[in-house]
């Protein structure tokens, strides 16, 4: 009986995004709303689901082939964490039923690879703001934990810091012969001034490895995909071209992938039993 938001992933056989678009049934065949995926097969929609009800996916894809999948039962007692941002300012809400409503003894915890950012206990006031303006640039985790460390809702949440950095090509490559050197003349623009620092350059070749702006470079790998667990595809997509544009696609896979570092609940309780080679 609370209006929750379900996100989806479809992929084929090769493990990659398919479009597709569909409905959700009840168990007498009334259709409750209908959904699309916005890219790379991923998408959203909304549902109020009621107790005991029985609800169907019904899935049609780009190549007109249709599956239908069940959804789980509802929970009658359970948690959720609902996030909405207006640029660097995200705010919570709790979701509850049943049991869940007593939130004597819940907090927010939010976190950046490990590090605390805040943590405050929930009260009947569930809408909060969180500034993440001094938060730094990457994945950061929504978590709602009890006192004896148990976690009962995830989210995770991309913060995008204002571009402050640019590299441009001063002047276009000229051909060169073998071992004859190349010079080039870059240019960096800079919020803070600065003379000196440290710059890396590779050079591939481009009949065996053609550049894509979509493919994963040092950007996506640090503040994303080594974030998430399984494969992220065409993760550079994410960090080109008009970034407002394509927050709603990032919004989706961080909906659908979750969070790889560590297990929050064993670290909470100290039963992390894993070999951290690094603390």
């Amino acid at each position: 009986n609370a209006t929750q938001r379900v996100a989806f992933k479809c992929v084929g056989r090769d493990g990659l995004g398919i479009a597709v678009k569909g409905k959700v049934k009840d168990s007498h065949g009334a259709q409750i709303c209908d959904f699309q995926s916005n890219h790379l097969g991923m998408g959203s929609f909304y549902i109020k689901a009621v107790p005991e009800e029985h609800y169907v996916v019904v899935c049609n894809d780009e190549n007109g082939h249709t599956k239908e999948f069940e959804l789980p039962l509802s929970e009658s007692s359970a948690l959720s964490l609902s996030l909405t941002s207006n640029k660097e300012i995200v705010s919570y809400n709790i979701i509850a039923s049943g049991s869940m409503l007593d939130y004597s003894d819940k907090y927010i915890l939010i976190h950046s690879r490990g590090i605390p950012l805040a943590i405050a206990p929930i009260t009947g006031m569930q809408n909060k703001s969180m500034d993440l303006s001094n938060a730094p640039e990457g994945i950061i985790h929504f978590a709602v934990v009890d006192i004896h460390g148990n976690v009962y809702s995830n989210r995770l949440w991309f913060h995008r810091k204002e571009q402050t950095s640019a590299i441009t090509l001063e002047e276009p490559l000229k051909s060169v012969k073998p071992r004859e050197d190349a010079h080039l003349r870059l240019h960096l623009t800079c919020g803070v001034p600065s003379e000196a620092g440290n710059f890396s350059i590779s050079v591939t070749n481009n009949g065996q490895m053609p550049y894509s702006c979509d493919n994963m470079n040092i950007v996506s790998n640090l503040l994303l995909t080594s974030d998430l667990q399984g494969y992220v595809e065409s993760p550079g997509y994410y960090f080109n071209g008009d970034l407002a544009a394509k927050d709603l696609d990032l919004e989706h896979l961080l909906l659908t992938q979750g969070w790889s570092k560590f297990s929050l609940q064993e670290i909470l309780q100290n039963s992390y039993s894993r070999y951290r080679k690094y603390y």
